[in-house]
């Protein structure tokens, strides 16, 4: 029960990744034997408590039918979109700014079509 309780306070924190946090969501959730919700719980788990409101109103839209793995697509696209769009308002960003951007970019495109979103954020 403890481990519930923690996975279901497990929030995303200012300025962390998604996928650093979906990352620690399954780490969580394997400790919480959900059995065959586990995928499901960390999807609501990422609606819930992102700390992005664009994503989370679009996760709530369609949350009842969409899997974990478009779910965190979704996010790391509307992640990476609101860097891109940041970096671009900056007049002159900074060269070594452009390494994290096309980290994310290159996880956005590998995630897009996933065959497991657990063997994809490991």
């Amino acid at each position: 029960m403890v481990q519930r309780i923690v996975f279901r306070q497990r929030g995303q924190r200012p300025g962390e990744s998604v996928h650093h946090y979906v990352t620690d969501l399954w780490c969580l959730a394997s400790l919480c034997k959900f059995g065959n919700l586990e995928e499901e719980m960390i999807r609501d788990q990422l609606a819930e408590h992102t700390t992005d409101p664009k994503l989370w109103e679009k996760l709530f839209m369609s949350l009842d039918d969409l899997p974990l793995s478009r779910a965190v697509v979704m996010a790391l696209q509307l992640e990476s979109a609101a860097l891109l769009a940041s970096r671009l308002a900056a007049s002159d960003p900074a060269p070594s700014q452009s390494a994290p951007l096309a980290q994310t970019v290159a996880l956005t495109a590998q995630l897009s079509e996933p065959t497991s979103p657990q063997d994809n954020l490991e």
